[in-house]
């Protein structure tokens, strides 16, 4: 056989071509935001940020439970202006915590575009004379140090064009600069419920906490079921459901209000026993929220009540 011109020119421009042959590579946006520090720097400024909104939001939400709690307990005995302010203090605390995950979800938002768009000027150049895919090693790989994806990684010099990206820097340098919706509640003074006088004030919901917890926890498991049960209506503004949770927090209000009724009578048989008491009355507004006027005896009732035996008895 003779091996022509044009025939070895044919195997000739195929040797080349076969050496010039795009290598496999890949690379994965998940993968190239660990590997960034630009990534890792907007993450370390926004989490402490997004926590303290959390921290604050859990702390006022306490505050509201226990306000709503003390209402409940107090039953008939509960002023108008009580129940619409613990109301109120509800409806401003979903608020806020809506606004601050609104705020977090925008935040996220404008991340995700900035770095993808980022990651779409840096992409020709790293992969470029290269057969590019998205790939991100399965966990069992990841696990075992190893990726089962094709080719060469690009991850690592993709992470590292992105952090030398100065239109990222000012666009992230903007989304940081957004200030943060403010996570609080004003105080407002609320008046106590007499019952020897009121210039001094127990705290009902403390009281409740101290002596009748494991109730306390019922009421509330009993609530949160009938609740989670009704949880994709709810979200769907399902008319029915809404209903039917409006009517499980009456029940869980009727019930604590009976559950007051039985321990504010203990206690104020208790407090008529004592020599010397002040005159006094119940408060169910949480301090963080404002409290009562007069001054707080609610420790040194406890430390009373928690001695005295017949109130423990009464309880049962």
């Amino acid at each position: 056989m003779y091996i022509t011109a044009s025939i070895a020119s044919i195997w000739l421009v195929s040797a080349a071509a076969a050496g010039t042959a795009p290598s496999a590579a890949y690379y994965h946006p998940d993968d190239i935001a660990a590997k960034s520090a630009r990534f890792a720097a907007a993450s370390e400024s926004m989490g402490p940020k997004f926590s303290a909104g959390e921290k604050e939001i859990a702390q006022l939400g306490k505050a509201a439970d226990r306000l709503e709690i003390g209402t409940a307990l107090l039953g008939p005995a509960a002023s108008p202006e009580l129940h619409a302010w613990s109301s109120a203090t509800r409806r401003q605390l979903s608020g806020q915590y809506l606004r601050l995950q609104k705020h977090v979800g925008l935040l996220q938002d404008d991340f995700s575009t900035v770095f993808g768009a980022a990651l779409t000027r840096a992409l020709p150049a790293a992969s470029a004379g290269k057969t590019v895919k998205s790939c991100s090693a399965s966990k069992v790989a990841a696990m075992m140090g190893r990726s089962d994806c094709e080719g060469e990684s690009l991850n690592a010099a993709l992470a590292a064009a992105i952090d030398k990206d100065a239109q990222l820097q000012r666009e992230l340098t903007d989304i940081l600069a957004v200030e943060w919706p403010v996570v609080e509640l004003v105080p407002a003074t609320q008046a106590v419920v007499p019952v020897t006088g009121a210039d001094h004030w127990v705290s009902i919901w403390a009281v409740a906490e101290k002596f009748q917890s494991a109730k306390l926890a019922e009421r509330e498991n009993t609530l949160q079921a009938a609740l989670e049960g009704l949880a994709d209506g709810i979200e769907a503004k399902d008319a029915a459901a809404l209903a039917s949770a409006q009517a499980a927090k009456k029940s869980w209000e009727g019930a604590l209000s009976a559950d007051g009724e039985a321990l504010r009578a203990a206690v104020v048989a208790t407090m008529a026993r004592q020599k010397g008491a002040p005159t006094w009355g119940w408060c169910a507004n949480p301090k963080s929220l404002g409290g009562c006027p007069g001054d707080d005896v609610t420790t040194s009732v406890i430390e009373q009540l928690a001695a005295d035996k017949k109130f423990q008895k009464a309880l049962e």
